[in-house]
């Protein structure tokens, strides 16, 4: 499993994800989470335009992704854009799926920004039923 976000950085976690996917039977899962938004300023008419956006946007990510990092795989990266939290998504969805590792990136925001808003990869690596790999943001 290969989690991505909308960030440039999902580019260089497919790499690394390609790297470990070596052998042609592998088989890749590439799973986006869009979050619904919450709060002020949300409004809900404004909802379903955003998010249809975002997924739009996510399946030309995953599209870029298999085709510049996992064509040669057989059967073909599969791809999965789902609606939730993200780590508690992909966490139930390693569970289910059965996936052997999940590969995800860290956006390194530091300590103090991760204790207040938390930290996706941070949560996968503590609620994973499989070995997670943490890819860092290439200096």
């Amino acid at each position: 499993m290969v989690a991505v976000d909308s960030s440039e950085y999902s580019q260089h976690v497919a790499e690394v994800a390609s790297r470990l996917f070596q052998r042609k039977d592998a088989r890749v899962l590439i799973i986006s989470v869009v979050e619904r938004p919450s709060g002020p300023g949300n409004e809900p008419g404004l909802e379903p335009e955003v998010m249809k956006a975002e997924q739009d946007e996510y399946v030309a990510l995953h599209a870029r992704l298999s085709k510049e990092f996992f064509a040669v795989l057989d059967p073909a990266a599969q791809s999965l854009i789902v609606e939730g939290a993200p780590a508690k998504v992909i966490c139930e969805r390693a569970s289910a799926l059965g996936v052997d590792v999940i590969v995800i990136g860290t956006r390194g925001r530091g300590k103090l920004t991760s204790a207040i808003l938390g930290s996706v990869s941070e949560d996968v690596i503590h609620n994973a039923p499989a070995p997670v790999v943490v890819v860092k943001k290439p200096s």
